[in-house]
């Protein structure tokens, strides 16, 4: 176990990390300093990279499923094969679910798998729709159960919507996640690792009625990742510099559980009503935190903080790519190479009266865990869409006060329990 923190009327959250159990932290630990600099040859679609699994998702795999207590799951070609079009999903669930996730439209005028059709600034991402009439009539919906969700394209006018919501409620039991993309192809990465979380998680939770085990959602990642690089061959988009983050959460409202896991800065958080002030339920993944640079520096990695830059980014030592901002996400086949990787941190906790908010890093770029759950929680469980759309709207309003013309994209799923 990774610690335990407790918060305002929260019973224990519990948090479970194995990409780290065997880290040494090296003794400079606080000298982050940018080396030489040079190109690293054959850093195109080219390249072969070599990248192994952390030890303990070694073992797991050398295990198979009998350390799971759910189903067995399939390999990543069985579920690249399984997820082929929309349907494939929605036929997991049934009449009285509710069911959707988002998707990118593949540009009529190529025929190259890896365009996109650019949506206009502020637009609403496509979502899939199973339970729903169409998007109106699904928020009608979410907003009778205390739930609400939103994906808008941000300010960037030479990139698709590259973010992506899952969602999924199926009696006492809602799945719902962010996946948000990075790089040329990121859409595609958040796109396939979307599609093909949701449906591991939907065979696991019909099959159990509860969220999967801990190893069973390191497995489901890994499979994820696995899956969406064959899913690139296929398609002819690049994965090697581009990936998503991607977090899940599991509420059992019967229950009062919530299950997470998560790779990146995709955050969730969780509130209660009344004003109180919302606390994290997951840590974003970045590299400066002292086991992130343990595991990449002794991976051949460096991390750097560049002149004018706010974040610490991922090099090859030495290289100038591929400078990602996290140390966790599925993609990223460079960074992969130098000790990123797509082993989940998993958190669960109890809950009481409580909502979970999981959203990009659009929104937790300028608004903090405890300032988003104190503003959602004023709104009330009736006022769930109101407060989902103000804190979309606010968001944005932070990232043009700072960038003026530039926001990221931006997406929030808001859960009463």
């Amino acid at each position: 176990m990774g610690g335990y923190v407790k918060g305002d009327g929260l019973t224990t959250i519990g948090y479970q990390d194995s990409a780290n159990a065997n880290a040494v932290v090296p003794s400079n630990k606080n000298r982050l300093t940018v080396t030489a600099m040079a190109d690293i040859a054959g850093a195109g679609d080219g390249i072969a990279l070599a990248v192994e699994d952390p030890p303990a998702l070694v073992a797991m795999k050398e295990q198979g499923t009998d350390s799971m207590d759910g189903p067995p799951l399939p390999t990543p070609k069985e579920l690249f094969d399984a997820v082929q079009k929309t349907d494939d999903i929605f036929s997991l669930v049934q009449k009285g679910d509710l069911c959707a996730f988002g998707s990118s439209t593949p540009s009529q005028r190529s025929n190259r798998g890896k365009n996109a059709v650019i949506e206009r600034d502020w637009e609403e991402k496509k979502l899939e729709i199973f339970g729903a009439t169409n998007e109106a009539d699904l928020r009608g919906i979410l907003k009778a159960a205390g739930m609400a969700i939103h994906c808008k394209k941000g300010r960037k006018p030479e990139q698709p919507n590259q973010d992506n919501v899952i969602f999924c409620r199926m009696g006492d039991l809602t799945i719902c996640g962010v996946a948000d993309g990075h790089g040329p192809d990121g859409h595609w990465a958040s796109h396939w690792a979307a599609r093909y979380v949701l449906k591991l998680l939907l065979d696991q939770v019909k099959a159990l009625g509860r969220a999967p085990d801990d190893n069973a959602l390191t497995r489901i990642f890994d499979i994820t990742h696995e899956a969406t690089k064959l899913r690139s061959k296929q398609d002819n988009f690049d994965l090697t510099m581009s990936g998503s983050t991607l977090t899940i959460c599991v509420i059992d409202h019967k229950q009062k559980s919530v299950a997470s896991a998560w790779v990146g800065d995709s955050r969730c958080g969780l509130g209660r009503p009344g004003g109180v002030k919302g606390q994290s339920l997951t840590m974003d993944h970045k590299p400066q935190d002292e086991l992130e640079t343990a595991r990449i520096v002794a991976s051949g990695g460096e991390v750097v903080q560049l002149p004018n830059d706010v974040p610490h980014r991922v090099f090859i030592r030495g290289g100038q790519v591929p400078g990602l901002a996290m140390s966790r996400a599925v993609g990223d086949l460079i960074a992969h190479s130098v000790g990123v990787v797509h082993s989940p941190g998993i958190a669960r906790a109890q809950l009481q009266d409580h909502f979970v908010l999981c959203c990009s890093d659009g929104v937790w770029e300028f608004i903090e865990s405890d300032e988003a759950g104190a503003m959602v929680s004023k709104f009330g469980r009736a006022g769930v869409g109101d407060a989902c759309e103000m804190l979309m709207k606010e968001s944005r309003k932070r990232w043009l006060d700072e960038e003026q013309s530039l926001t990221d994209d931006i997406s929030g799923i808001i859960i009463w329990i």
